[in-house]
């Protein structure tokens, strides 16, 4: 205990302007950075470009309002921590005790399951990239490990690292993306009639799920607790950075990512009746713009959001299972980075799914997070509108408007998912 470093208080002095604003924030590299990461994954792409090619520019409402979502949501677990200096973990095992420690640990077993998932991905991609080259026997599963290693090794480095590295393997894809619509011209009108809410029906509803489970789970704002008590943001002063934080990462970064990605498949997948069932097929939303190259870039944004978000999903857990444990729920501490590492690890089991489809697995895997969600985004309501708990930061109308909101998307996601599952084994 001697040893131990007490964390300094930080102290948060918002600039006057926009530009000021965000310099600011990306300066901090706050832990909006972190959940950014780990949603712009294969899970976000996957059904972003599924939904796009099964319902044109039908959800284009729902694209835009995901972020928006997340943004309200993680910063409903950030006031927490603000508010009480506690994890929303520590104040939830207080008040409601071995059921908060359950619905953690049964979230945990989903969590991992999606982190072997990606590894489907990893070795889809992997494999995809290799074929041109190999013949006979290949050697792919040890290559995916090699990686995985890698990848283990970067993500327990420092939470600075983490930010950086991921950041900067995914915003190659956010660009082409972008650049994408701009070539494309897509049709206007038909977006703007996107924007009127409808649900979607079919087989391919699924989707909608998985745009959920990637970016307003619920969980998420768990993490984002967390991630503002590693940082010492648990004093009242932090609130307004959290809400530029998470304004900026997700109800702008993922927002910019996730809309030209969908419009993308809007705009080339839907009308030429292309499903996403591998990373070739999805590639040829790309085509328009850089013709044979698309699935060579598009191979490589996927491996980088895959990379990032294997990782960002590891380290998220190792915050969850630090907790269940009783360790410190620190990045710094040495038994945190081990069960990071072990995370990492474990998507190598995705190698033995590799004969399913993995884009469309993954989608699946997004959308079982949405199981828990309604429960997490019901407790914060709850315990964040209570006033012996939160005093005078107790949330405010428009954002218990808005969690409102988002509590209904978390049951419809979940009773799609589950519609699915029945499905399935019927």
């Amino acid at each position: 205990m001697g040893n131990e470093k007490v964390p300094q208080e930080v102290i948060f002095s918002m600039p006057k302007g926009f530009i000021a604003k965000i310099k600011y924030i990306i300066s901090a590299v706050g832990p909006g950075g972190i959940i950014a990461v780990a949603a712009m994954g294969p899970g976000t792409i996957a059904s972003c470009l599924t939904a796009g090619a099964t319902f044109g520019y039908s959800l284009t409402w729902f694209v835009i309002i995901c972020g928006i979502m997340a943004a309200v949501l993680t910063t409903a677990g950030g006031k927490i921590t603000a508010a009480t200096g506690k994890t929303a973990f520590d104040l939830f095992k207080e008040h409601i005790g071995i059921w908060a420690v359950a619905l953690v640990s049964i979230h945990m077993c989903v969590w991992y399951l999606v982190i072997m998932i990606e590894g489907t991905v990893l070795y889809e991609v992997t494999a995809t990239f290799l074929s041109p080259w190999t013949t006979g026997y290949n050697y792919y599963d040890i290559i995916v490990v090699i990686q995985v290693i890698l990848m283990a090794w970067v993500f327990t480095q420092g939470y600075g690292n983490i930010v950086k590295i991921a950041s900067f393997l995914t915003v190659g894809l956010v660009i082409v993306f972008t650049l994408n619509i701009l070539y494309i011209r897509p049709n206007i009108k038909d977006i703007i009639k996107g924007l009127v809410p409808m649900l979607p029906s079919g087989a391919g509803r699924i989707a909608f799920a998985g745009l959920l489970g990637g970016s307003a789970n619920g969980f998420l704002a768990l993490c984002y607790s967390f991630n503002t008590k590693d940082k010492g943001w648990d004093t009242p002063s932090a609130f307004p950075f959290m809400c530029w934080d998470q304004g900026f990462y997700m109800g702008l970064i993922f927002n910019v990512f996730s809309i030209a990605i969908y419009v993308s498949a809007a705009a080339i997948l839907h009308p030429a009746g292309i499903e996403v069932t591998s990373a070739i097929n999805a590639a040829k939303s790309l085509e328009p713009l850089v013709g044979p190259l698309a699935k060579w870039i598009f191979l490589v944004g996927l491996w980088g959001s895959t990379f990032g978000i294997i990782g960002g999903m590891s380290m998220m857990g190792a915050y969850c299972i630090s907790a269940l444990l009783k360790y410190k729920p620190s990045l710094s501490e040495k038994k945190v980075k081990i069960i990071i590492a072990i995370g990492c690890l474990i998507s190598c089991i995705g190698c033995l799914a590799k004969n399913l489809k993995a884009l469309p697995l993954v989608v699946l895997g997004m959308a079982l997070l949405t199981l828990t969600g309604p429960i997490y985004v019901g407790l914060f309501m709850y315990y964040g509108n209570n006033k012996k708990i939160m005093g005078e930061n107790k949330y405010g109308l428009i954002h218990n408007i808005l969690l409102a909101f988002v509590f209904l998307a978390n049951l419809y996601a979940a009773f799609l998912t589950i519609s699915n599952i029945l499905t399935f084994f019927a």
